[in-house]
């Protein structure tokens, strides 16, 4: 490809009284042929362009720095409605559709996707408004926040502050929108609270706790107008909602290595399992002391013909987990061939008195219990292998003798007297 002419930058404010209209018009039919060009090009075309001459980087940062602060976005939102927002709406549904499907959905891919979001939604009101429109992506969004991956908790929170502070920032104001948002914030909180999770690790609790969103949005209703009385009202609300702790960024990156390792677990157990007494656990040194007086050149001993083992020996408590055990699974398993909705993991089942009365039979949280069923499922082989071993309930009818056996009144008088 033969090479193109170099872009002439943009001129400054200060050199821009020296041009004619002429010149003007000259540049301007330049600069739009040559962009044309260049975004006619392919994609390795085009990169090879930009390294063979830089002019092309020059005239986009001399040109953005002039027009930074010009309305550019509202102004595309106003003059291009469809053409934005059916661009938009392909992303806003790529979105609700991953961030519904929680730690079963891309959460790499929604982490890049919501980064490369939120500087449109600080630049924009109107993509703001556009996203916050229904209540799809803000309750996609609460689902969402209970993946306990760090990054990405971090960007949902953004999001949400982004969103709710640009609404403020909007000629006019949205009071209404914000009004409705902040309700269905106080919705989630409650229903989280009555939930099984921490009431205090929700995406409404870090939102209070780790921006400055209240504060913000009282700042502004109190120097704007318009603002609806029961706005402050609403935003007082939410203060009791604050934690007062911002969440341990170690404590969130302990539980996300034990999820990417069991996914099938809850945040709340992992974090209680990680809160479990250790303190007759063995110390790193004693096991590294171990470590070290082990040689892996020694032969084992041979114990074969020991006194005290001969005949081997049985340890009362190892026959008594193992009982415990076996009775869970057992209870385990008829409660999932009765009903397998039982080990659903929604909110709703948990709190269903079947799940309780599992619970209290076997002794085992949420999460212990639904990934049981969810590895029960995943294995037929251990179903095929827990309906032979749990079929057989004891229900043996009695057999009647079929052979013939003389009864008394057929016996001769002198057999009966011997």
């Amino acid at each position: 490809m033969a090479s193109l002419p170099s872009f002439a930058p943009f001129p400054g404010a200060s050199w821009r009284p020296h041009l004619s209209p002429q010149d003007w018009d000259s540049l301007a039919k330049a600069w739009i042929a040559l962009s044309r060009v260049y975004t006619s090009l392919d994609d390795a075309a085009f990169a090879k362009a930009v390294q063979r001459d830089e002019s092309l980087s020059v005239f986009v940062a001399t040109f953005v720095d002039e027009i930074a602060a010009a309305p550019i976005l509202a102004h595309v939102f106003a003059e291009h409605t469809a053409a934005v927002e059916t661009s938009l709406m392909a992303l806003k549904r790529v979105l609700i559709t991953q961030l519904e499907l929680g730690i079963k959905g891309d959460l790499k891919l929604v982490e890049a996707k919501l980064a490369a979001l939120n500087p449109l939604l600080h630049a924009s009101p109107d993509a703001c408004v556009f996203f916050l429109a229904g209540s799809d992506f803000f309750d996609s969004l609460v689902t969402c926040f209970q993946v306990m991956n760090p990054p990405l908790r971090q960007a949902i929170t953004t999001t949400l502050y982004l969103c709710l502070a640009r609404l403020a920032e909007a000629e006019p104001p949205k009071w209404s929108m914000i009004s409705d948002q902040l309700f269905g914030l106080q919705a989630a909180a409650e229903s989280h609270k009555s939930g099984p999770l921490n009431a205090n690790d929700s995406l409404v609790a870090d939102l209070v706790t780790n921006t400055p969103i209240l504060r913000y949005l009282l700042r502004r209703v109190e120097g704007g107008t318009g603002a609806a009385a029961n706005l402050t009202a609403r935003i007082t609300a939410l203060q009791t909602y604050k934690t007062g702790v911002i969440v341990r960024p170690r404590r969130m990156s302990q539980i996300t290595q034990v999820q990417d390792l069991f996914p099938d677990l809850g945040a709340g157990f992992v974090s209680k399992c990680l809160d479990e007494d250790r303190s007759g656990a063995p110390s790193k040194a004693a096991i590294l002391s171990a470590l070290a007086a082990f040689d892996s050149d020694d032969d084992e001993r041979d114990d074969t013909y020991d006194a005290a083992d001969v005949g081997g020996t049985v340890d009362a408590a190892d026959q008594e987990a193992d009982g415990v055990a076996e009775r869970n699974e057992e209870a385990l398993f008829r409660a999932y061939q009765s009903d397998p909705k039982v080990f659903g993991r929604e909110a709703e089942t948990r709190r269903s008195a079947a799940r309780g009365r599992l619970r209290e039979e076997t002794g085992m949280p949420d999460e212990a219990i639904e990934g049981w069923a969810l590895m029960l499922a995943r294995n037929p082989g251990r179903m095929k292998r827990l309906e032979a071993k749990f079929a057989f309930k004891g229900q043996q009818e009695r057999l009647e003798r079929t052979a013939w056996r003389a009864t008394p009144a057929a016996m001769p008088l002198d057999d009966m007297c011997l």
